[in-house]
């Protein structure tokens, strides 16, 4: 038997144990959480408690020896003599006016202007100091105090100059500490009325209505004169512009020299223009092909970029091709924002934080809660650098990876709560996790910068699967279409925000026996809705994965699935490309007892990889509902993407194929014992730590067996 290991800290919150966690003991198990937080809690506190009482000991000794001193003091005058007249005056003291004579209101004024100073480089020490006068009781005598703290951390939170590119250097604030106008860093005046109905973060100089609806302005970086029907003057880069009466432009002169129309563009850069679906450049007598697409609607010449409209999913999208690379075309924003939610793997499984240092500095930001605050956290109140802090979410991982090839900021916001079925986390919800999302965009608007949304990643699914949810492909359509509606509304954005989300892997975990297994909806719901829905992605399954339990992978495998969506952003949102990772294109018949699968392969050639994952049989291919019938033998025809099944007797009517469901222990999860698969494709991509390959692992699925 051993006792707790003790530490004097202060502990915001104390874990929730969830109905899902694993029963563990030990010194990091998670049955002894609640303990050790509040035996650090019960150490601070008397380690305060002791420090008191030596303080109350010197003052009882001072005070004694006053008493020990009185002799002789019945020989003064009393201060309220009737014999002295006048006005008394103090000595006057060497040194500066200030020190000559002090007040009671003096000594206030300096210590509120001094420890505003502090806080603004120590934005923590106000909230550290809130919380030892509530420790110890004290509020009622130290109301005045207690007042001037909250009124610091109001104004800390709008006031912080540390940033140069996320503060303001200079600001007028309500009594709220709301910002009402204020100067940036860089000398443009700003003012969050304006901001919002703009897509530029510093938009200079603006008249608004009662409904924040812009009347005129001027904009700062190019001097154009803003009015509610488009800009009137020169932009950046054109010394001469003619436009319509709408402010539409209809040919402009560029610094260099070069005329620009909206059917293209004069100059030694070319002529652009759209043949068969695909966009061509000519220059002089050489034509080049800038597209292989065949679903291109429309084209022009931008600059020396060319961007064009094309569909992804039946969505139309902006693309611009420069130096060889082609990107999707966003509003003009210097931040991407993200958006996490789900149940417990979205709060970091009960995973200690491994990243406690900031991952991406001056790149990635979160706000001061955590970037995935659970149940017991606030929603923040002010931006700061992105790192973990009670337990590693996917957050560090994904911002470290994007930040490689992304040059934008990148601001992670969200909320998650363990155990929480859609119902409970959805838009009302009784589970307050979507309310908290939008309170958290909303704190952003009161910033100088503003995210454009770009995308929401969800981790979840397991409890809908436990009550096998059959709805669970139109909750996650309904669950991105609420985001998007409210996002637009309050941001003004255009863009509407892509779902990314994993696949569940714990069908074993949580369905311990072969006769309530297929009861475990969601993988194929996920599956399904990701085919069906045009801006759903499904990112990776996770049975490639470690696991702590049946339901919650380790923490360095957390951080590796944050890669995964930051590999799939890029293609999907930065991109704009379709992404359906590795999944089944076709089943054929071939005869009664052989089926063959083509795949959808992102990088080929296929593999049966059984060192990254153990063979479960069959390289984690079964048969359902095929009575007797079972396989007998497994083929992988790589060349072809595609892999051969062959069955012992017929293949009765009804049979189903399925892949990494119906094999694994009951109760285990993981790439040794859960529910599991070995086929992979040859993506080189690596974490960044270089220890994990970052394959893309086929998804797990059920196909019925075609009987023609």
């Amino acid at each position: 038997m051993a006792d707790l290991k003790e530490v004097a800290e202060w502990v915001d919150g104390i874990y929730q144990l969830e109905k899902d966690d694993p029963v563990e003991a030990g010194e990091n198990g998670i049955d002894n959480l609640q303990a050790k937080q509040l035996a650090n809690r019960t150490l601070f506190l008397r380690q305060k408690a002791e420090e008191q009482d030596k303080a109350l000991e010197n003052h009882a000794t001072a005070v004694n020896k006053v008493n020990d001193d009185v002799s002789g003091l019945d020989s003064k005058a009393p201060v309220a003599s009737p014999e002295l007249t006048g006005i008394p005056k103090a000595p006057t003291a060497t040194g500066s006016e200030q020190l000559q004579i002090v007040n009671v209101q003096y000594l206030a004024d300096t210590l509120s202007l001094a420890l505003l100073q502090f806080a603004q480089t120590n934005p923590e020490s106000v909230e550290q100091m809130k919380k030892l006068i509530a420790s110890k009781g004290l509020d009622e005598k130290f109301a005045a105090l207690n007042a001037l703290l909250n009124g610091l951390a109001d104004r800390v939170a709008v006031l912080r100059t540390n940033d140069v590119d996320m503060w303001l250097a200079q600001a007028v604030t309500d009594s709220d500490g709301k910002i009402a106008y204020g100067v940036t860093h860089r000398g443009d005046f700003y003012q969050p009325a304006v901001t919002m109905q703009n897509d530029d973060n510093f938009p200079g100089w603006g008249m608004i209505d009662r409904q924040n609806r812009l009347l005129f302005g001027f904009h700062a970086p190019n001097g154009e004169m803003m009015l509610p029907g488009g800009h009137i003057g020169l932009s950046s880069d054109s010394p001469y512009t003619v436009t319509d009466k709408s402010g539409r432009v209809a040919t402009h002169i560029k610094a260099d020299g070069s005329v620009h129309f909206p059917g293209g563009i004069v100059d030694d850069s070319g002529i652009v223009y759209l043949r068969d679906g695909d966009v061509y450049r000519q220059q002089g007598g050489v034509i080049t092909r800038i597209t292989q697409r065949g679903d291109v609607v429309a084209c022009q010449a931008y600059g020396q970029s060319v961007r064009y409209i094309a569909p992804r999913r039946g969505v139309m999208l902006t693309y611009e091709v420069s130096d060889g690379q082609t990107r999707q075309v966003f509003s003009d924003s210097s931040t991407d924002g993200f958006i996490v939610t789900g149940q417990s793997l979205a709060e970091g499984g009960a995973n200690s934080a491994i990243s406690k240092t900031a991952v991406a500095v001056g790149k990635a930001y979160m706000l001061d809660t955590g970037p995935v605050p659970n149940a017991a956290r606030g929603a923040g109140v002010r931006p700061v650098e992105l790192k973990e802090q009670i337990y590693e979410t996917i957050c560090s991982g994904f911002a470290a990876k994007d930040a490689q090839t992304n040059p934008r900021k990148i601001m992670m916001i969200g909320s998650a709560y363990g155990g929480k079925v859609y119902n409970s986390l959805k838009k009302g919800g009784d589970s307050g996790v979507y309310e908290k999302i939008i309170k958290q965009i909303k704190t952003m608007l009161n910033f100088p910068f503003k995210p454009t949304y770009k995308a929401l990643f969800v981790i979840h699914g397991e409890g809908d699967g436990n009550i096998s949810n059959v709805s669970y492909d139109k909750n996650l359509a309904q669950w991105l279409d609420d985001f998007t509606a409210d996002i637009q509304v309050l941001t003004g954005q255009k863009e509407q925000p892509v779902m990314l989300t994993c696949q569940t892997s714990s069908a074993a975990g949580y369905k311990k026996t072969a006769a309530t297994r297929h009861q475990f909806t969601t993988p194929f719901l996920q599956l399904k809705a990701s085919a069906e829905h045009p801006r759903i992605f499904l990112v990776c399954p996770k049975y490639q994965f470690s696991y702590k339990d049946y339901a919650h992978i380790l923490a360095n495998d957390t951080k590796w699935l944050g890669e995964y969506y930051a590999k799939v952003k890029k293609i999907v949102v930065d991109e704009g490309r379709d992404w359906l990772g590795l999944r089944p294109k076709a089943l054929r018949k071939i005869d009664a007892h052989t089926v063959e699968i083509e795949f959808e392969v992102p990088v080929a050639p296929l593999v049966f990889d059984v060192s990254s994952v153990s063979n479960p049989g069959n390289y984690g291919f079964s048969l359902y509902n095929a009575g007797e019938v079972t396989i007998a033998s497994v083929e992988l025809l790589a060349d072809q993407n595609k892999v051969r099944i062959v069955a012992t007797d017929e293949l009765p009517l009804g049979a189903k194929v399925t892949y990494a469901f119906d094999n694994g222990v009951g109760g285990k999860s993981g790439k040794t014992e859960g529910a599991r698969g070995n086929l992979r494709d040859s993506d080189p991509a690596m974490s960044l730590d270089g220890k994990f390959n970052l394959y893309n692992w086929a998804f797990t699925f059920e196909l019925p067996v075609n009987q023609e």
